[in-house]
């Protein structure tokens, strides 16, 4: 009986892990002094917990960007968006162009990992489905999610 009661509890609550907000008070110290040093003047600063990261999205001269730190204030990766996807790099949007002729684009990003690598996000969709990609600057596809649940 414990068991049925645990495995539904479990399906009513959701089994997977997923982002929870949090006020800034939860935020550890080192993760708020981190964000406070490299981004100063960002305004209406929202916290997520994922998984042990902290994700702070806030908006800094009309941009909204976010940044992903480690529970002892690390860099992560921080993505900051675009005003469309012609702002992408002419190699970027030529792929984009040629790999996903007949998709609509939407919320193109400049994806940096905290050791400094630049990559570009952009969300592509049509009947058949929706991508999530990510494109180096020289153009290359590195990486392809299908969104789930969005077609």
């Amino acid at each position: 009986m414990k068991k049925i009661i645990f495995i539904t509890t479990m399906l009513l609550t959701g089994w997977s892990v997923q982002a929870q907000k949090i006020s800034s008070e939860k935020v550890p110290t080192l993760v708020i002094e981190s964000f406070n040093k490299l981004y100063p003047g960002s305004a209406n600063v929202k916290w997520e917990i994922e998984e042990e990261n902290y994700e702070a999205t806030y908006k800094k001269d009309k941009i909204k960007s976010a940044v992903v730190f480690s529970a002892a204030g690390v860099l992560i990766q921080s993505e900051k968006s675009l005003g469309s996807v012609n702002e992408l790099p002419a190699a970027v949007l030529a792929s984009l162009k040629k790999d996903f002729a007949g998709y609509s684009y939407e919320e193109p990003e400049i994806v940096k990992s905290g050791d400094g690598k630049v990559s570009y996000e952009v969300e592509a969709e049509n009947a058949k489905g929706s991508y999530e990609l990510f494109y180096d600057a020289q153009g290359n596809l590195i990486k392809k999610t299908q969104i789930e649940g969005k077609k």
